[in-house]
């Protein structure tokens, strides 16, 4: 874009302005003032983009625009954000000292602008990690991330604990099943891995129904959150690949004592009503003492 007043379009600009005609070379009127030649056609910006546009212009555009360069090559001049691409195996802040030695060079002699110091930020550190004035986008903040992240493990930590708590109590219903299994010849290693199986077959069905109605209420959630959240972005490879390993953690550990407690206990115990008594106590405690916990993490997270 070295030639002035020549500009790119997002596919989403080309259909409103130019329905389905090749766009390339056609004109567009800018506040009745100045006439634009459209040099090509770019796929729309992403959501996760740094930052948004629909169009495109270069740096000689607005030169022409001010009447000239002199204004565009005055150092301090702030009103552009500049990226820098470094070369393999360039460190960001070895250019902090050449980048200030700029500066005491330039700027020495602004009244204004003197003792201003010049850094680099990554790109993709700047929207959670940037909050430098006249950001170019719309900046979050990491703090807020963690703090929907530790909400969320608070909540699955619960629904482990609740697990346990059922899983415990449903083995009284299920110790003449595992008697009538380790008498046959059924290990404990064995016990374990099916009950655990049980587990992460309960967890990714309560997964499967959880993203249908994720796909249901997200387009509420998103009107509502004034967000472009889309189903696609929960499919993604990495997305959707963090969600199932996350799943399987958590059924794995929802599920590893209740089937540790139920393999434990002695085959006659599980056959006879001593199983109650046998099992009854000490789960009991635990039981209580998950209530205790889940009744503390509530309070927490209610803080």
């Amino acid at each position: 874009m070295k030639d002035p007043f020549t500009l790119f379009i997002t596919r989403d600009m080309a259909l409103k302005y130019f329905g389905n005609e090749d766009p390339v070379g056609k004109t567009i009127r800018v506040n009745n003032k100045y006439t634009f030649t459209v040099s090509g056609v770019l796929e729309n910006v992403p959501q996760n983009s740094h930052f948004h546009f629909d169009f495109l212009t270069g740096i000689e555009t607005l030169c022409s625009m001010e009447g000239g360069k002199g204004k565009s090559e005055n150092w301090d001049n702030f009103r552009y954000t500049t990226y820098i691409q470094l070369i393999d195996n360039a460190k960001p802040e070895d250019i902090k000292d050449k980048l200030n030695g700029l500066a005491t060079k330039y700027l020495s002699t602004s009244s204004f602008f003197k003792g201003t110091l010049f850094f680099a930020k990554p790109l993709k550190g700047i929207h959670l990690g940037s909050n430098s004035n006249f950001e170019i986008g719309d900046n979050s903040d990491i703090k807020y991330i963690c703090l929907v992240s530790s909400m969320g493990l608070l909540i699955i930590l619960i629904a482990c604990f609740n697990y346990m708590n059922m899983a415990t109590a449903r083995s009284y219903n299920r110790g003449r099943e595992t008697g009538i299994l380790k008498v046959s010849g059924a290990g404990k290693g064995e016990i374990i891995i099916q009950l655990i199986t049980e587990s992460v077959l309960l967890s990714f069905g309560g997964l499967i129904l959880a993203l249908a109605v994720a796909g249901f209420l997200l387009p509420s959630f998103s009107s509502f959150a004034e967000r472009s959240l889309t189903y696609r972005m929960i499919l993604e490879y990495p997305t959707l690949l963090k969600v199932i390993v996350l799943t399987l953690a958590t059924a794995i550990i929802a599920g590893t004592y209740p089937a540790i407690h139920l393999a434990s206990i002695s085959p006659l115990n599980l056959i006879t009503e001593n199983f109650k008594t046998f099992g009854g106590n000490r789960s009991g405690r635990l039981r209580n003492l998950l209530v205790v916990v889940q009744n503390i993490i509530s309070v927490i997270a209610l803080i």
